[in-house]
């Protein structure tokens, strides 16, 4: 009996893993029946601000394919999506109905498609378009624009949630980084500061821990190129059209969660992707492995290329590629 489960949801991770129509149907969205075909729809993504920033894409073809739908939606970050033109009502966890349906991908593990295509699937559509939607306070942003003036402002998060360490560039590496890029532009730094990790350039404006969440999406926003690893200031810089620079681990693979317009740093090994979240057995080798200044050197060619009067709000849409390197 324990074989045949195991067998069973082997089958089923594998399915679910390919997202498609057989994918939907095993989710319950059998033909003409599915999710996104009712009237109110309560749905729900929990986790951290990235999850819930990879799940605007579906609730945005849902309302396309179904305008008449109410979407109720459910998250620990309302100021992320309040306004959203396709979300009808934000509400909070504390309010969400046990029978909401819930964005899942985890049972989906690994996969080689991007994560909102998988909690697509839990709404019964086929999603192509995964860049996501952030709401940004136009009040905090012009303040910060015209805080940092005329200075390219490069804003960088050097750490994740803490869930997935195996997500982390060392922090050598990062205080090489940014002492060397410092020296050239404004460098901002948000995210948190529960690490205390130390960072030794003076010239970093170091602002994590200091910010609200509705400033530290206008910040980013407000920024002319956002670096960092795979985390939720990311998907805010994807939801806001900011060009972005990923420091991907092998934890997952850049189908998972980058995004067109992304340049992204990668260094595939067997092992990879491995979505390990305890301690790496090769000492995160396929984060070590990218060098500063590999780094660096994209870094100065993008400011040369872009340094003058760059703030545009449509990058994204634009830059359709995804560079991987």
């Amino acid at each position: 009996m324990i074989g045949t489960y195991k067998v069973r949801k082997k089958i089923e991770r594998h399915i679910l893993g390919k997202s498609g129509a057989i994918a939907r149907t095993l989710r319950g969205n059998l033909p003409f029946f599915e999710v996104w075909r009712n009237s109110l729809i309560d749905v729900t993504r929990s986790h951290g601000l990235g999850d819930v920033l990879i799940a605007t894409p579906s609730l945005r073809e849902l309302k396309r394919l179904n305008p008449r739908t109410y979407i109720r939606f459910y998250t620990k970050y309302p100021s992320l999506v309040k306004g959203l033109p396709y979300i009808d009502e934000v509400l909070t966890m504390d309010e969400c109905p046990p029978d909401a349906i819930r964005l899942l991908c985890e049972d989906s593990l690994p996969t080689n498609f991007h994560l909102s295509q998988i909690m697509g699937d839990c709404l019964g559509i086929e999603l192509q378009n995964t860049i996501p939607d952030c709401i940004v306070r136009e009040d905090f942003l012009n303040h910060f624009r015209k805080k940092w003036g005329n200075d390219f402002a490069i804003v960088v998060s050097i750490s994740t949630s803490g869930c997935a360490p195996n997500k982390e560039w060392p922090i050598s590496y990062w205080n090489e980084l940014l002492d060397r890029i410092s020296q050239k532009v404004r460098v901002i730094l948000v995210g948190d500061n529960k690490d205390n990790e130390k960072i030794s350039s003076q010239y970093v404006d170091d602002l994590r821990g200091k910010t609200t969440l509705e400033e530290l999406v206008a910040i980013i926003a407000s920024g002319d190129l956002y670096i960092g690893p795979m985390s939720g200031p990311y998907h805010i810089a994807a939801g806001t059209h900011r060009p972005s620079m990923v420091i991907l681990s092998g934890y997952e693979d850049p189908k998972n969660a980058c995004y067109p317009g992304s340049l992204v740093f990668y260094n595939k090994l067997p092992c990879s992707p491995c979505w390990l979240n305890n301690n790496c057995p090769h000492s995160k080798l396929c984060l070590t492995s990218i060098s500063v200044d590999s780094v660096e050197k994209k870094i100065l060619e993008f400011i040369s290329q872009n340094k003058s009067a760059f703030k545009n709000d449509d990058y994204l849409n634009k830059n359709r590629i995804l560079n991987v390197i």
